[in-house]
């Protein structure tokens, strides 16, 4: 009763622990724990998670130029054969592959090919080394699994959980906004 604005402070203070206490029981945490919740908005919404298109491919790193031009003969020669190239006769310094599926605007190397079947024409030269593309397959769009896109899908379905909470205290309870009072807090 001495000091009213240090009460309305500490009563601030408990509120907001109050509040964020309950929004982690009702949101936060539930989209956590909740795993077949989770799996059924997943299921609802997969279209909002989906690839673009894609290519699986490797990318060839050489030293020099003529390691390139040695390592890009026996890939082709490899894919004639419907075999794998074996790199073990390279060291790491002399050779470097990166595999995998890459989308537009992953990889510098992969958007500065055109997107067809095979092993890039050129060899491009970038700082100091020398680099080749084989694309092994073109990926059509298709929707992400929910492990890759598990963090993403936690949000939006914790933000839906908090959207349908507070549609249901607007339902449960009736409020009212005193404008007068808000706008002179505003100015």
């Amino acid at each position: 009763s001495k000091y009213p604005e240090y009460s309305a402070l500490l009563n601030e203070y408990r509120e907001g622990i109050l509040l964020f206490d309950l929004t982690n029981t009702k949101v936060w945490q539930k989209a956590v724990d909740d795993t077949l919740g989770l799996k059924e908005f997943y299921t609802r919404n997969q279209n909002k998670y989906m690839w673009g298109e894609r290519i699986n491919a490797d990318i060839y790193h050489c030293a020099n130029l003529s390691i390139a031009r040695k390592v890009k003969s026996g890939v082709r020669y490899a894919v004639r054969q419907d075999k794998i190239y074996s790199t073990e006769k390279y060291n790491a310094k002399e050779l470097k592959v990166t595999s995998g599926n890459f989308v537009k605007g992953a990889n510098i190397y992969v958007d500065k090919v055109k997107w067809e079947l095979g092993i890039s024409k050129d060899i491009k030269e970038d700082n100091g080394g020398f680099t080749f593309i084989h694309i092994k397959n073109i990926l059509e769009p298709e929707s992400k699994s929910l492990k890759e896109v598990k963090g993403k899908v936690i949000s939006d379905y914790q933000q839906k959980l908090d959207e349908d909470w507070i549609q249901e205290l607007r339902l449960k309870y009736s409020f009212s906004v005193n404008k007068e009072i808000l706008y002179s807090i505003l100015r």
